[in-house]
């Protein structure tokens, strides 16, 4: 006989295997999505790389192979394509900046090893650059926020930030996390340099002039930690309003950070009427009222 605690579990994994998702989808293509998010992920990587960093763009045939490719490993095995994206990623590099290629791939080699226990986690780290790229920065800290395990969404939350602090110190960027002051590229001074303490006080540099881009990394890992709160709390109006306090105290930290509350509103605002939305979800409310409205018009007064 199996202790109750045991059986609880089990009746509990096995009435969430059954239990459709969200919309009425099956329960088997619910589960599936991990492996559809983490494939997307994979062929988008894939494309980015091979557009960027090579001539393939003047064969599309072969590029189409190669990110179908990238979508296939990075959905069956993506701990091995993690790696993988690692290896070619520091390659890329490495043919023109060698040291910040090492730096880089120590930077990989960290994560893949603290990451290996959830290797469907490894490509959403990606997307933390990819959001400041576009003015939308602060939606990962919901992203990272959402993943189940405290542990894991601490890990998420980290390497995320250490996602833009590299990609942004290598690419250059107008501000790092929150902050105003510019970041030149740090790939383009480092070509040809091949001593790592060499590039590392390159790289560090921008660093060392504004310290409070950090604390905006921080911040923005302490963000994520704080999103089950919001999950926790009743869907609807309710979730809504523990979303605008919870953006309106990262905005003020942030602005506390900043230069002044102009460039905050500025790196927050889009981000935060997204998340007030994702919280609220009015159109959940108004699906609602039309399903049960035939439902009322057929029960008649009497029910």
């Amino acid at each position: 006989r199996p202790h109750p605690a045991q059986l609880a579990a089990a009746l509990r994994r096995g009435a969430a295997q059954l239990r459709p998702g969200p919309a009425g989808i099956p329960a088997r293509v619910w589960r599936s999505w991990p492996a559809v998010a983490s494939g997307a992920a994979g062929a988008v990587l894939t494309l980015f790389a091979l557009w960027r960093g090579t001539d393939l763009a003047a064969q599309p045939a072969i590029l189409a192979a190669a990110v179908a490719a990238g979508a296939v490993c990075f959905a069956l095995v993506p701990g091995l394509a993690a790696v993988g994206a690692a290896i070619g990623a520091c390659l890329l590099l490495g043919r023109s900046a060698p040291a910040a290629a090492g730096l880089v791939g120590v930077l990989a080699l960290a994560l893949l090893i603290t990451g290996r226990r959830s290797p469907r986690l490894l490509v959403l780290p990606a997307a933390a650059p990819a959001l400041f790229a576009i003015g939308l920065g602060p939606l990962y800290a919901v992203l990272a926020g959402v993943v189940p395990g405290v542990r894991r969404r601490l890990w998420t939350a980290v390497a995320g930030v250490a996602a833009v602090v590299g990609w942004e110190l290598l690419a250059g960027a107008d501000g790092l996390f929150f902050g105003s002051s510019p970041i030149p590229s740090g790939a383009q001074a480092l070509v040809g340099v091949q001593a790592p303490l060499t590039a590392a006080r390159e790289l560090y540099r921008p660093l060392g002039a504004d310290p409070r881009a950090l604390l905006g990394g921080a911040l923005l890992a302490a963000a994520a930690m704080a999103v089950p709160l919001l999950l926790r709390s009743r869907a609807g109006w309710p979730r809504a309003a523990l979303a605008v306090v919870w953006a309106g105290a990262l905005w003020a930290l942030v602005a506390i950070l900043a230069d002044g509350s102009q460039r905050a509103i500025e790196t927050l605002l889009p981000s935060c009427i997204l998340i007030g939305l994702w919280a609220a979800r009015p159109w959940r409310v108004l699906a609602r009222r039309d399903e049960e409205g035939p439902a009322a018009a057929a029960r008649g007064p009497a029910g």
